[in-house]
C-alpha cells in the first residue's frame, strides 16, 4: 500500500494518514496553487543515496523521491521521546529494510524529499 496524504503547512508534526494512489491539494487549498502540497509517504528504505530516497509501499511498489542539493533533504531518528537530526555520516549508514515516514513535496510527478523520518510510519500511533 502506497501512502500518499496531502496537507496545509502544519509545523513539524505528522498528519493523520489515508491511504491513497495519488494526492490532492490540502482542504483549503487551490489546485491552481504556485505551492505545490506537501504529502507523506510511508514504507521501507530500500535505498539512501545522494540524489535519491526509495522507499518501498506495503503493496510493493517503489517510490523514488529526489532529495534536495547540499545535505538539505534532513533525516531523523527517535531517541527516547525526541526526534534527533541524523549525521551525514548516520544518513550514509541507514540500512535497508528500515521503517520511514517522508515528508515531501510533489511537485508534478516528482516527489521532493524535505525530511525523511527513519523508524516510524506515518500517522497516528
Amino acid at each position: 500500500m502506497l501512502l500518499l496524504t496531502a496537507c496545509s503547512g502544519g509545523g513539524g508534526q505528522r498528519p493523520r494518514s489515508t491511504s491513497a494512489e495519488t494526492a490532492s491539494p490540502a482542504p483549503g487549498t487551490s489546485a491552481a496553487s504556485s505551492e505545490p502540497p506537501v504529502v507523506w509517504v510511508a514504507g521501507e528504505l530500500q535505498k539512501v543515496l545522494p540524489q535519491t530516497v526509495v522507499l518501498q509501499g506495503d503493496g510493493g511498489q517503489a517510490v523514488h523521491l529526489q532529495r534536495l542539493s547540499e545535505g538539505a533533504t534532513r533525516f531523523y531518528s527517535l531517541d527516547g521521546t525526541r526526534w534527533r537530526r541524523l549525521l551525514p555520516g548516520e544518513v550514509a549508514g541507514i540500512e535497508a529494510g528500515a521503517k520511514a515516514c517522508a515528508q515531501a513535496l510533489l511537485d508534478g510527478r516528482a516527489l521532493v524529499a524535505l525530511r525523511v523520518y527513519v523508524g516510524s510510519g506515518c500517522g497516528p500511533r
